[in-house]
């Protein structure tokens, strides 16, 4: 009875903070949602990494400099999903801490930098989430002590992604 209660919170509980946070970004580094591989193409120079899940396209993008959007400063590296040629999921991969320990730390001020931008998150399966109108933000610990800040188009979330989101990354 627990786990049916627990799975149709979860079901639940994105709908009831739709439009929960401040500051809703509709994508990263002068990337927007629906946009072209070509628009694209004329700002950052994509690697073409394959196909990703559910049949995206996927590339590596380096944007120069985050100016502090996300709270991320330098350069950063994208993979960038498209679904029919337009962007609709944005992974960015942070620097890899040399120890658990130190992977704890940078998780922490990570989610800290977030939740001062955009508010009171929900934590949900070993990430923390903000869901929005527009774009669904994670933040979670790898495995290989990798930490990601995954954003995705919150109508390819919820229409492509939510179903085996987790088992993506575990």
């Amino acid at each position: 009875m627990k786990k049916l209660l627990l799975a149709i919170l979860l079901l639940i509980l994105p709908w009831s903070v739709a439009d929960a946070y401040r500051n809703e970004p509709m994508g990263f580094g002068h990337l927007w949602w629906n946009m072209s591989v070509s628009d694209m193409s004329e700002q950052y120079f994509p690697i073409p990494q394959g196909e990703g899940e559910n049949g995206s396209s996927v590339y590596l993008v380096r944007v120069p400099d985050a100016n502090g959007e996300l709270g991320l400063k330098g350069a950063q590296y994208l993979l960038c999903y498209f679904q029919n040629d337009e962007l609709k999921n944005i992974e960015i991969f942070l620097l890899q801490p040399k120890s658990p320990e130190e992977q704890d730390m940078v998780y922490k001020n990570t989610v800290y930098d977030l939740t001062q931008l955009f508010g009171k998150p929900v934590n949900e399966e070993g990430a923390t989430a903000w869901y929005g109108t527009s774009t669904v933000i994670f933040t979670m610990k790898l495995d290989d002590n990798r930490i990601v800040i995954d954003l995705a188009d919150t109508d390819y979330f919820e229409d492509t992604l939510k179903g085996d989101y987790w088992s993506f990354y575990r």
